[in-house]
C-alpha cells in the first residue's frame, strides 16, 4: 500500500519501506494522493512542466514509478489516480481521537508525525498553477492541524497536564500558528479581566444587526489573539484565522471552515465557484456564503500592518451586505500616529469604510486589579496584603503585559524568568527585517540612551550619510518609537494628570525586551568594538556612563579621548545600606477613589483606592528623574512640614553607572531646597546650588512615618514629590502638608481627618 508524507519534506513508501523517486515523481503522487479523483496524462503534464517535453518527461517519470514497485500507474493509461493510498495526515489524525488517553511519552511520539511545514520541496516545481495549488493545500493542511491541535490542547487543559500542552504548543509554533496561552498550575485557563474587554464585547454584540470591523492594537504580548479567541468562545462564533498576505488563500480558508456549516447543495456550489470562478466571483461567492451562516463569524487577520491591500475589497463587501461578520484586524502598532499606521490595508478601508462599523481599540497594560483578582484565584487562602504585595510585583516587573504575566506565574519568585516565549516571537519579528537595518539595530543596542541621527553617524553603525534614513526604517518596522521627556506630573484634586514636555524629540527602542533581545544576537568581537566607541564617546558627556562602557571593553581611563579625575564621582558604585530605623506605623484606610496607570518618562502612576503608587521597571541605564507637583492650597499659606505615610518594596539606583546625580526612592523639594528618603547611608549634597539634606531612615517593606520640615518662607504654591531610580515600587498612603491633607485622595465632599 502507498502512504504519502506530507507533514514535512514531502516523500512515499510502499508497503513499509520507502521508495526512492524524483522530487517531479513525488509531487505528481503527491497531487494525485490529495485531489483523490483521476486526472488527464496531458493535465498533470502541463501541470508539473508545462513546455513542450511535458509529454515525455511525464513518461518518463511514471515508469520511475512502475520500476519502483508502485502500482496503479499501468502503461498506456491515459486518467492518473492513485489506488490504495494513505498518508501521514490520516494517520495523525486517527490519533487525535486517542490523545487524550496517551502518555506524555506517546504524546511525543504522535506530535513528532507533524515534521516541519505541509508539503515542503514542492514549492518551486512546475508552473505558477502548481505553486497556487501547493500554497493553497499547505494552507487547508495547517488549517486541520492548528484545529486538532487545539482541540488536543483543550483535552490536556481539563487534564492539567502542562508538559502535554507545551509540547502541543511546540508543534504549533513549528507550523508558524499563534501559541495557546500557558496553562497554570492551579486553574485550566487563567483569565485577566480588563475593560477593553467590556468594548470588545460590544462590538460583538453589534454583530447580530450589522457587520463590524474592528482595529486592533497592542504591543507583542498584549494579548489581541487571546482576546479574539475569548470573544469567540463567549458568543459561540465561528473563528476564523484568515491569510493576511493573499486573498485567495483567505477565500480558501473561509470556504473550507464554512462548508460544514452550509447546506450540501451551497457548499458545493461554493466549491465549484473556487476552482472555476475569476478572483471578483470568488470574492462575491465567499460573501454571500456568509450570509447563510446561522452563527456569527470573527475573520481575523494578524499582523494588519503588513497585509495585503486586496483584502480591502473582500472587507468591504462583507460590511455592506447581510452578514453577522466581525472582521478583526490586529497590528503591533499601538499609536494611530505611527508612520503608515495599520499598513495600506487599514489606510484604504478607513476611506471607505461607515464610521458607525468600524472600530479601534487598543490593548492597554493591565490593570493592578486584574493581576490581584487572577492572584487570588490561584491563592485563595493567601493573605490579602501578600497577595497585593505580589501583585504589585509582577506589574513592577511584567509591565501589565499579559504574555509575560502568563509566564511570571509559573515561576512565582520571578527571580531567575527569561520570558521564552516573548523572545521568540520577537526573534521572529527581527529576522524579518533587511540585514543592513538589524546589524546596526542591534549595535545600536548597547546604547542605553535616547539616540538621535547625530549619535547614529557617531557610532557608525550605517553607511555615511544614511543616518535619518536608517532612523525612518527603524520607526517604520516598529522597533523605534519618538521620545519625549515630560516636565512631569500634578496631583490635584481626584485625579493625576501629565504636564507638558521639556525637551526635544528623540528616539528610543519601544521596550526594554527589544533592546535586550537584540543586544543578545551581537557577536563577542561587535559587542567589544561597539563599547570601546560608546566609552569614547560618553568621555566627555557623561563620564560615568563612560566608565560603564570602559569597564565592558577592557579600556582604562588613559585610552579615552579625555581624563576621568576622581572629582568627576558623585557616588560609590555600591552605596552602603543605613542601620537607621524609620517609625514604623499602620497606613490609613484606603477611599472609593481610583484612577488608571499613567505612564510618565518610565514610571507608572496610579491612584489606587485613594493611595498613591509608583512602579517602574526602568529601561536599563542612568536612573531618571520623576517629578509630580503637590498643590499647598490656600488653606495653610506657610506650612512647616510635611508627612507621609509610606512604604518601599523595591529600589535600584543603577549606582553601576557612577551617577553625577544621587539616586533616592523619594524626595520632598521646595523652591529653597529638597530633603530625600534613602535605605542608604547618604551623605546631605547640593543639587543645582541647593542644599538637600539626606535622611537614611528607611526600611523596606514596612509602612513608615516620616516628617520633613519646609522652609520657614517661599514655599511657593507647590511642593514637588522627587524620584529617581532605575527600579521602584513605592505606596504612598498618606500626605499632608501643613494641616492640609493631600493623600488618600478623597471623593468631593468627603473628609479625611489629619495625620495625628
Amino acid at each position: 500500500m502507498l502512504k504519502v508524507f506530507l507533514l514535512g519534506h514531502t516523500y512515499a513508501h510502499s508497503g513499509q519501506r520507502p521508495v526512492h523517486l524524483s522530487t517531479k515523481a513525488v509531487a505528481l503522487i503527491t497531487y494525485l494522493a490529495l485531489e483523490g479523483r483521476v486526472h488527464h496524462r496531458d493535465h498533470m503534464a502541463a501541470l508539473l512542466w508545462n513546455h513542450g517535453d511535458a509529454r515525455q518527461n511525464l513518461r518518463v517519470e511514471l515508469a520511475r514509478i512502475r520500476s519502483a514497485g508502485i502500482s496503479g500507474f499501468p502503461l498506456g493509461e491515459r486518467l492518473l489516480t492513485v489506488h490504495h493510498s494513505s498518508t501521514d495526515l490520516d494517520a495523525w489524525e486517527s490519533g487525535l481521537q486517542e490523545c487524550g488517553a496517551y502518555s506524555d511519552e506517546q504524546v511525543q511520539g504522535w506530535l513528532s508525525i507533524i515534521r516541519g511545514l505541509p508539503l515542503s520541496g514542492l514549492d518551486d516545481l512546475g508552473g505558477s498553477e502548481f505553486r497556487t495549488w501547493v500554497d493553497h493545500q499547505r494552507h487547508l493542511i495547517i488549517n486541520r492541524l492548528a484545529e486538532g491541535l487545539e482541540q488536543a490542547y483543550k483535552a490536556y487543559a481539563r487534564q492539567r497536564r502542562s508538559v502535554a500542552a507545551q509540547m502541543v504548543n511546540a508543534r504549533l509554533q513549528l507550523l508558524g500558528c499563534p501559541t495557546l496561552p500557558p496553562l497554570s498550575e492551579h486553574v485550566d485557563e487563567v483569565q485577566f479581566e480588563r475593560e477593553e474587554s467590556a468594548q470588545l464585547r460590544e462590538i460583538m454584540r453589534r454583530v447580530t444587526q450589522h457587520p463590524q470591523v474592528l482595529l486592533l492594537r497592542g504591543e507583542i504580548g498584549s494579548g489581541k489573539s487571546y482576546e479574539v479567541r475569548r470573544l469567540v468562545q463567549e458568543s459561540q462564533a465561528l473563528g476564523i484565522y484568515c491569510d493576511s498576505h493573499s486573498l485567495h488563500l483567505t477565500l480558501a480558508i473561509i470556504a473550507q471552515r464554512i462548508r460544514p456549516h452550509l447546506p450540501p447543495e451551497l457548499a458545493q456550489e461554493l466549491g465549484l465557484t473556487l476552482s472555476q470562478a475569476p478572483s471578483q466571483g470568488q470574492v462575491v461567492a465567499v460573501a454571500s456564503a456568509l450570509t447563510q451562516l446561522s452563527v456569527p463569524a470573527v475573520l481575523y487577520f494578524d499582523q494588519a500592518e503588513r497585509a495585503s491591500a486586496e483584502l480591502a475589497g473582500l472587507i468591504q463587501l462583507l460590511v455592506n451586505s447581510d452578514t453577522r461578520v466581525l472582521c478583526v484586524l490586529s497590528t503591533r502598532q499601538t499609536e494611530p500616529g505611527a508612520p503608515g499606521p495599520g499598513g495600506a490595508l487599514v489606510q484604504q478601508l478607513r476611506r471607505v469604510l461607515p464610521e458607525e462599523r468600524s472600530h479601534v481599540v487598543r490593548l492597554q497594560p493591565l490593570p493592578l486589579s486584574s493581576v490581584t483578582d487572577v492572584l487570588r484565584q490561584l491563592e485563595p487562602l493567601q493573605q490579602a496584603e501578600t497577595t497585593e504585595l505580589q501583585a504589585l510585583k509582577l506589574l513592577q516587573t511584567t509591565g501589565g503585559n499579559p504574555l509575560l504575566l502568563r509566564e511570571a506565574l509559573q515561576d512565582r519568585t520571578g527571580e531567575h524568568l527569561t520570558y521564552a516565549t516573548m523572545a521568540e516571537r520577537l526573534d521572529s519579528e527581527i529576522d524579518s527585517w533587511p540585514a543592513p537595518l538589524r546589524q546596526g539595530l542591534e549595535a545600536l543596542s548597547l546604547l542605553l540612551t535616547p539616540l538621535n541621527e547625530a549619535l547614529v553617524a557617531e557610532l557608525e553603525v550605517t553607511a555615511p550619510g544614511e543616518a535619518t534614513r536608517f532612523l525612518s526604517d527603524a520607526h517604520a518596522c516598529g522597533a523605534l518609537c519618538e521620545h519625549q521627556r515630560l516636565q512631569g506630573a500634578r496631583l490635584s484634586a481626584e485625579r493625576i494628570q501629565t504636564l507638558g514636555t521639556r525637551t526635544a524629540l528623540d528616539s528610543l527602542f519601544r521596550d526594554e525586551h527589544l533592546r535586550v533581545r537584540l543586544a543578545s544576537r551581537l557577536s563577542p568581537p561587535r559587542r567589544l568594538e561597539m563599547n570601546r566607541r560608546l566609552a569614547r564617546l560618553f568621555a566627555q558627556r557623561d563620564p560615568g556612563l563612560s566608565r560603564f562602557y570602559a569597564a565592558r571593553a577592557g579600556l582604562e581611563a588613559r585610552d579615552l579621548g579625555a581624563p576621568l579625575s576622581a572629582a568627576d564621582r558623585t557616588l560609590t558604585p555600591v552605596p552602603r545600606l543605613s542601620g537607621a530605623a524609620p517609625t514604623l506605623v499602620e497606613p490609613p484606610p484606603t477611599t472609593p477613589v481610583s484612577q488608571a496607570p499613567l505612564s510618565v518618562d518610565g514610571y507608572r502612576l496610579m491612584l489606587d483606592h485613594g493611595w498613591l503608587r509608583v512602579l517602574r521597571r526602568g529601561r536599563y541605564g542612568p536612573a531618571q528623574t520623576l517629578t509630580v507637583q503637590i498643590p499647598v492650597g490656600p488653606e495653610d499659606t506657610a506650612p512647616r512640614s510635611v508627612t507621609l505615610i509610606w512604604r518601599l518594596d523595591d529600589f535600584s539606583g543603577a549606582f553601576q553607572f557612577d551617577p553625577r546625580e544621587v539616586p533616592f526612592p523619594l524626595g520632598v523639594w521646595t523652591a529653597r531646597g529638597g530633603a530625600v528618603l534613602t535605605p542608604y547611608d547618604q551623605p546631605d549634597f547640593e543639587e543645582q546650588g541647593q542644599p538637600v539634606t539626606a535622611l537614611s531612615t528607611v526600611t523596606l517593606g514596612q509602612w513608615m512615618r516620616h516628617t520633613l520640615p519646609l522652609p520657614a518662607r517661599d514655599t511657593g504654591p507647590w511642593i514637588e514629590l522627587r524620584c529617581r531610580s532605575l527600579d521602584l515600587n513605592l505606596t504612598i498612603a498618606a500626605l499632608q502638608i501643613g494641616s492640609a491633607r493631600r493623600l488618600p485622595v478623597r471623593a468631593s465632599g468627603a473628609l479625611i481627618p489629619s495625620v495625628a
